[in-house]
């Protein structure tokens, strides 16, 4: 019995005693792996590139890494780590501590120390707390060193601070060349242009044309280079505004052509389907931009033609994403160059460029500013081809659009008319044949007077389009007598500066004309008016009859009050104002001006911004500060054509703002916008 209970026992004993020793021997692997796991973290402690420090809630440290540059960890253990502070660090150290132990979140802050042989030391901290059971038990203080980090950020802030003051000062300097070069450029240009006006030789005008065009290059080059340092000093900004999209094309493109035509170039504006007629967008850059493409392609393109296009890319809602191309028959340029062109001072063309003339910035201008304006440019181009220079925006459609009643009645009897034209140049035939097709007429083209005269023995068009180049071939009295006898209207084209007086027109049986290069819309209307039968056949039609009286009715008997001191300019903008039937009285500073407000309220008042005893400025807020004459229109006339200036004449209370050297277009423009109804300038769309 007493073996029975013997073996038991005995198996229980052997039991307890393997589990003892398989404890022991887990308790010994594990002890060994806390202690390897103790030397691991012990040498990464000694070892980290930043210094650490552990301490109490009241700073006392009791354990460091490593001695540092700045304090010996070892030598503070014991210590409270205040001791090694200067009083000014010591606040940041206890601020931060404080918030560390309330939080038990880590904490930021910087130090700045002397360290060894009187080094300064500039230190990152982190201020980390250990939490046990929920409770802080200490913190770490986790150092690094950045001195060399801050001393170079030191250094590019000041070599910024002194590149921007530079780019301030050359932005300065420029602002005060510009105006003082655009101040005789006013009367020079503004004299050409009333000349431009008067009778002269063939000779004279060739004269004046090379006066105007040398002066024009000048303003140019002046205008780059100002551009160039606003954009680079960020100054550079957008007037959004809502404007008319085809009439500001048009307009740069009269600008140039009289550039095309002395190389006999034809040169033309396409809007495709769709294009928008209003956009809200920044008219001025764009008109640069456009202005420096078709100009390049004129002065690259020795014969063929020259064409401006716009497509709309894609509308999504209400905006629309427009491609701006300027085409051209030039030499080209091959892809390897094409990638230089809108670098600064880049001279693809190389000898012809230096030829031609130009800074190299234009552009290199244009890229700038299409990406200002959240766009993009680029060119397509082959050597002895030509070459497709576009830009892609995105503006917004301004709900603008004007209905024409004459329009409307036509329309409605789609197909019943017959539209002709006949014209040697391809570019001009397709104008016409774009609109008579959105117009929804029938239209036939011909490309020489034999085929037109052909055709005439079998059928008549309503109305006959013709080149001057094509009637000065042909025996037109067999035509006229074709197209009269079926009371069909004609309209000649002028190409090449070639342009006859509306008695001789008459004469020879015209009914209307327009000179190349024309818009779509002017093309239209004329169109609609020679299909109006209610007009007299006597009266001819050109493209600008009769908006030159409507323009000069509009701002006939206006009474403006210019304020200038420099006598040119006084006679010029006087001249130009009388052109447009202007009443005007002259003054030559600010002081003037509120002597003659206080017998006299003119419609408008002109004022240039830098006169003598006072300047127009001042003059402007002593006006808005008066209650009777606060509300009259001011124009700020300026040579200087930094935005600062722009900016300062709208916070003052001026309505608009001119910069000389101030043309025809642009006075009767600024002038029309405060007629009847007075309208802000400065406003945004």
């Amino acid at each position: 019995m007493l073996w029975f209970w013997t073996l038991p026992i005995i198996a229980v004993l052997i039991g307890i005693i393997i589990v003892q020793e398989l404890s022991r021997r887990r308790f010994q692997s594990e002890r060994l792996g806390l202690l390897q796991s103790e030397q691991q973290l012990q040498l990464i402690w000694d070892h980290l590139p930043d210094s650490i420090l552990e301490i109490l809630q009241d700073g006392t440290i009791i354990k460091s890494n490593r001695p540092s540059e700045y304090f010996d960890g070892e030598l503070l253990v014991g210590h409270k780590i205040g001791e090694c502070l200067a009083p000014e660090q010591q606040s940041v150290f206890l601020n931060s501590l404080s918030r560390a132990i309330e939080t038990l979140t880590p904490q930021s802050y910087q130090l700045e120390l002397i360290g060894g042989q009187g080094k300064r030391v500039t230190l990152s901290n982190q201020l980390v707390p250990i939490v046990r059971a929920t409770k802080l038990a200490s913190l770490l203080v986790i150092s690094r060193d950045i001195t060399e980090l801050t001393n170079a950020q030191n250094v590019l802030k000041q070599q910024t601070k002194f590149a921007e003051d530079a780019s301030t000062a050359k932005s300065r300097f420029l602002a005060s060349m510009s105006h003082e070069i655009r101040t005789p450029m006013n009367g020079l240009l503004g004299m050409v242009s009333l000349l431009e006006g008067t009778e002269m030789t063939s000779e004279q005008q060739g004269y004046l044309r090379t006066i105007s065009h040398s002066s024009e290059h000048l303003l140019a080059i002046v205008n780059d280079v100002l551009d160039l340092s606003k954009i680079e000093a960020n100054k550079l900004t957008l007037n959004v505004v809502p404007f008319d999209l085809n009439d500001m094309a048009l307009r740069v493109i009269e600008i140039v052509s009289p550039k095309a035509r002395e190389k006999s170039l034809a040169i033309q504006l396409f809007f495709e389907d769709g294009v928008p007629s209003h956009v809200v967008g920044d008219p001025t850059r764009i008109r640069q931009v456009l202005m420096n493409l078709l100009t390049n392609a004129i002065k690259f393109t020795d014969e063929g033609h020259v064409l401006l296009r716009v497509v709309l890319v894609r509308q999504v809602e209400n905006d629309a994403t427009l491609r701006f191309s300027v085409e051209d028959s030039g030499i080209g340029i091959s892809a390897d160059k094409a990638v230089l062109l809108f670098e600064e001072y880049s001279f693809a063309h190389g000898a012809i460029s230096a030829n031609q003339g130009g800074t190299g910035l234009g552009l290199n201008i244009c890229q700038r500013l299409a990406n200002l304006m959240g766009g993009k440019i680029g060119v397509v181009s082959s050597p002895g081809i030509g070459s497709c220079f576009w830009m892609d925006i995105t503006l917004p459609v301004a709900a603008i659009e004007v209905e024409n009643s004459l329009t409307t009645t036509l329309l409605t009897t789609k197909n019943s008319y017959d539209i002709w034209v006949a014209d040697a140049l391809a570019i001009n035939r397709a104008l016409v044949v774009s609109v008579v097709r959105k117009m929804g007429f029938r239209v036939r083209q011909f490309e020489n007077i034999e085929s037109l005269i052909a055709e005439l023995s079998r059928h008549q068009p309503h109305v006959l389009v013709i080149s001057s180049a094509l009637y000065r071939k042909a025996n037109f009295d067999s035509v006229r007598r074709a197209v009269r006898e079926h009371g069909g209207r004609i309209a000649m084209t002028a190409d090449n500066g070639f342009f006859e007086g509306s008695d001789r027109l008459s004469k020879q049986g015209m009914d209307a004309s327009w000179e190349w290069p024309i818009g779509q819309e002017e093309v239209k209307r004329i169109l609609l008016r020679l299909l109006d039968k209610t007009r007299p056949v006597s009266d001819i039609i050109t493209r600008f009859n009769h908006e030159e009286s409507e323009n000069k009715s509009a701002l006939e008997g206006i009474n403006i009050l210019l304020a200038e001191d420099n006598p040119v300019n006084q006679k010029v903008v006087t001249q130009i104002l009388r052109h447009l039937g202007c009443e005007v009285a002259v003054v030559a500073h600010g002081g003037e001006v509120l002597r003659y407000l206080e017998h006299t309220r003119p419609d408008i008042i002109l004022m240039d911004c830098h006169m003598p005893v006072m300047d127009g400025v001042e003059a402007t807020a002593a006006i808005r500060a008066n209650p009777e004459i606060r509300d009259i229109p001011i124009i700020a006339l300026s040579a200087d054509a930094m935005e600062e200036q722009r900016q300062l004449c709208e916070d003052v209370g001026m309505d608009g703002y001119l910069t000389k050297p101030v043309r025809l277009h642009d006075m009767k423009q600024a002038l029309q916008a405060f007629s009847q109804p007075l309208t802000k300038h400065f406003r945004k769309g």
